[in-house]
């Protein structure tokens, strides 16, 4: 169970101040990791920009003991629907060849540095892959089993898995109530993956936590017994664009969440968002859709408790389980 160091501000301090305030709440951390890739096609090396970027805060959460869980972003983080923001930017693609070398290039340097524990080659891949051209899918899933390959070569022990959108499954995205869509795509594109990552934020596609059924993660499954891993998520606190909530709804969710988690075994839950955002104080979110978010974290900007991280703490304190194969 874990965190990401998104805290109410983003500045080192307050990184640094988040990370620890969230240490008595977590045995591991998350890890969303774009990938650099203006410094990658700009001839920039990947092992270079891992060390300099990346490892002083993997040497933060190793110092607490925690376990690491990393997700390699492919697309736009802000807009699931597109590529990476910078790749478009510059007029690039994962369709090219040169673009697929570079992200190979950069999951086997991270997986050689940081060791995690578990790698995704990719966040919200349904998402993903419903919108993007087929010639650029086809990349993709070519370019993800060679960063396989590299990754193992270089970090036998790492566990891979890719991240899944559990609303989209689910045919639930933006509150629309349409027909189950599963992911199965994932799995014959994705063969060499060893957990399922989830990614669920089921405000903006259900009214209230006690509708979501109970196998809402095992059916994504779709009968296979991989470890699931639920690598983001979170229910908003208050009324927020597209969902209407309070601190009680949010404790509620994080209630049915654990239920749902324990009915697929899951092996990791991870949250992004430990705190809330200090939207005015955050002047680069303002035009995005992260107010959407500003709420979801499990204590305030002051990181005064809100009710459900009492119920996030009773889950903490359950004694480790070891689910057999």
């Amino acid at each position: 169970m874990g965190f990401s160091l998104v805290g109410p501000r983003f500045d080192v301090p307050t990184f640094l101040k988040t990370i620890e305030e969230w240490s008595r709440h977590g045995d591991a951390a998350i890890q969303q990791q774009d990938v650099p890739w203006r410094v990658l096609l700009s001839g920039g090396d990947a092992e270079t920009w891992v060390n300099a970027n990346v490892v002083p805060l993997m040497n933060r959460y190793r110092s607490h003991g925690f376990m690491v869980v990393c997700t390699l972003d492919l697309g736009n983080g802000i807009d699931r629907t597109q590529e990476a923001k910078e790749l478009v930017e510059m007029k690039r693609s994962i369709a090219e060849p040169e673009v697929q070398k570079a992200f190979v290039d950069f999951a086997a340097a991270y997986a050689k540095i940081v060791k995690p524990e578990y790698l995704g080659l990719g966040s919200e891949l349904n998402l993903l892959r419903d919108h993007l051209p087929d010639k650029t899918n086809d990349a993709m899933v070519a370019m993800c089993a060679e960063a396989a390959k590299r990754v193992k070569q270089v970090s036998p022990e790492t566990i891979l898995y890719v991240s899944v959108q559990a609303e989209w499954a689910w045919g639930r995205l933006g509150g629309v109530g349409g027909d189950y869509k599963g992911c199965e795509e994932i799995f014959k594109d994705f063969p060499f993956i060893q957990a399922l990552g989830v990614s669920s934020y089921p405000a903006f596609g259900w009214g209230d936590p006690k509708q979501l059924p109970i196998d809402y993660f095992r059916r994504l499954l779709g009968g296979r017994s991989l470890p699931v891993l639920m690598v983001e998520g979170g229910w908003p606190s208050t009324d927020v664009p597209g969902a209407k909530s309070d601190q009680d709804k949010e404790a509620r969710w994080l209630k049915r969440l654990f239920a749902i988690l324990d009915d697929c075994h899951a092996s990791f839950v991870g949250l992004l968002m430990y705190t809330d955002l200090d939207l005015p104080h955050i002047p680069e979110l303002k035009g995005t859709i992260m107010p959407m978010f500003a709420t979801m974290g499990l204590v305030d900007i002051d990181y005064k408790p809100k009710p459900a991280m009492a119920i996030w703490d009773e889950a903490f304190r359950r004694p480790w389980v070891r689910v057999k194969d």
